[in-house]
């Protein structure tokens, strides 16, 4: 890839991918084996949203799609407030407490969001 990264001008990508292949030759040696194993031959890497097999998608890019839809609902940032310094703190601290309510909900409800 990199050479296509590069002859399409996207130097941010061929570096990050760079770095990429760099981190997963080091991953045997950075955690345990039965979590490498995981990872490498069952697809532990991906979160899956649905039963179906092909469903995975990475979980870098599932935290994007989460933090980039609480951006845009109403009451997001980008409705009506702008990303002021100020309102960009407030909403990036809420996170966690969000987080704690959400975690509440699901155990008063007796459905829990994991697999």
């Amino acid at each position: 890839m990199s050479p296509l990264l590069h002859a399409a001008g996207h130097l941010h990508y061929a570096k990050c991918a760079h770095i990429y292949v760099q981190q997963m030759e080091e991953l045997p040696s950075r955690m345990p084996p039965y979590e490498y194993t995981r990872f490498v031959q069952e697809g532990a890497f991906t979160v899956r949203r649905g039963h179906e097999f092909w469903s995975g998608t990475w979980s870098d890019m599932v935290i994007e799609q989460n933090l980039m839809r609480s951006m845009k609902v109403k009451g997001g940032l980008s409705s009506r407030r702008g990303y002021s310094d100020s309102v960009l703190t407030q909403w990036i601290l809420s996170g966690p407490g969000c987080l704690k309510l959400c975690d509440v909900l699901e155990k008063l409800c007796g459905i829990i969001n994991t697999t």
